[in-house]
């Protein structure tokens, strides 16, 4: 009862050691949608992908104006898709975090985060049963996933807090958050 979720993470650490994924599976060329999509510097294939919401729209869109060399690409991870990065929680089911990003400086294989795009804070859904199991699972190679959300600052940076049992905004998200592991 002190320690809310620690059955779960127990679970999960097993889990992982009986899953099998595979990490070579080529994209889909219909990934990016139609002919003419609007250019994009940074983005793994030069343009912003046609299946974005807002949110992630303007995520990648603030990924793209980056000048400080800090982002060497962004993709747009889609959920349900073979080729896509996922990660399997305790429970079963996969969880497919929207953006993976190759970082300078970050010491996870190929310096990849996973970035996952939420509402602006204030809508319950962030603060589901199940994002709170999501946001306490890391992917084996690349670590702990970024979980941020627009503010009228910036882009705020959600962690689990595990005394309260739930998700939190803690500040805005740094360029330092993209190269740390946990």
């Amino acid at each position: 009862m002190r320690e809310p979720g620690t059955l779960e993470d127990a679970v999960r650490e097993t889990n992982s050691q009986y899953k099998l994924l595979k990490y070579d599976l080529p994209i889909e060329p219909e990934y990016l949608g139609s002919a003419n999509l609007p250019e994009a510097r940074l983005g793994a294939y030069g343009v912003f992908p046609e299946q974005m919401n807002n949110e992630e729209r303007a995520f990648a869109e603030y990924l793209d104006d980056d000048q400080s060399g800090l982002v060497r690409w962004w993709l747009r991870n889609p959920e349900n898709k073979l080729w896509a990065t996922r990660i399997i929680m305790p429970n079963g089911r996969r969880f497919f975090p929207d953006f993976a990003v190759g970082v300078n400086g970050r010491s996870s294989e190929d310096g990849i985060v996973l970035v996952e795009i939420k509402d602006d804070g204030s809508n319950g859904s962030l603060y589901s049963d199940l994002n709170r199991l999501k946001i306490r699972t890391n992917h084996d190679r690349y670590g702990k996933v970024i979980w941020t959300y627009r503010e009228s600052k910036g882009w705020a940076k959600a962690d689990y807090v595990g005394a309260l049992d739930k998700i939190s905004a803690m500040r805005l998200l740094e360029p330092d958050d993209f190269r740390l592991l946990s």
